[in-house]
């Protein structure tokens, strides 16, 4: 079944069908076939079912997903409002912070361990100013160069 649709043009006897299926009702009055099932039937997206049926001049059907003229409209919106939360700044948390690493321009960005693994962090330590890494790891990245 090849639901693409794409540039197939629509046959006489599909167009048929499709006529058929969109103006089927049930005894209660009801659509009895869905677009989906139309689709399906076709060989056709739902796109281009909906397309085609509006193309021909079939009636529109009423959405799904929005609510019907026979069915009473429920006010969802919120009556109350949440009560307003306010933080006490001048007050120290409860809970003991945990130091937090410097941030990437200030601190160490020598990698230590594999990447690829949970294990895997930065140096972490203050770094020189002007420079990426911490003294220790400044004199493994940057060789001076002695001219004779």
């Amino acid at each position: 079944m090849n639901m693409s649709g794409q540039g197939q043009e629509w046959s006489d006897s599909e167009v048929h069908q499709l006529r058929q299926m969109w103006l089927a009702k049930t005894a209660e009055g009801k659509d009895e076939f869905s677009t989906s099932a139309m689709s399906r039937a076709l060989g056709r997206s739902g796109s281009s079912v909906v397309g085609k049926a509006h193309r021909i001049g079939l009636p529109g059907r009423p959405n799904p997903s929005k609510p019907r003229g026979d069915k009473p409209l429920v006010d969802r919106r919120r009556t109350e409002r949440a009560p307003k939360v306010t933080l006490d700044l001048a007050k120290p948390p409860e809970s003991t912070p945990q130091p937090q690493p410097l941030p990437r321009s200030v601190s160490c960005c020598w990698p230590l361990g594999d990447p690829g693994t949970k294990s895997f962090r930065f140096c972490d330590e203050r770094a020189v100013a002007g420079k990426p890494y911490c003294p220790d790891h400044n004199k493994l990245a940057f060789i001076k160069i002695l001219h004779d």
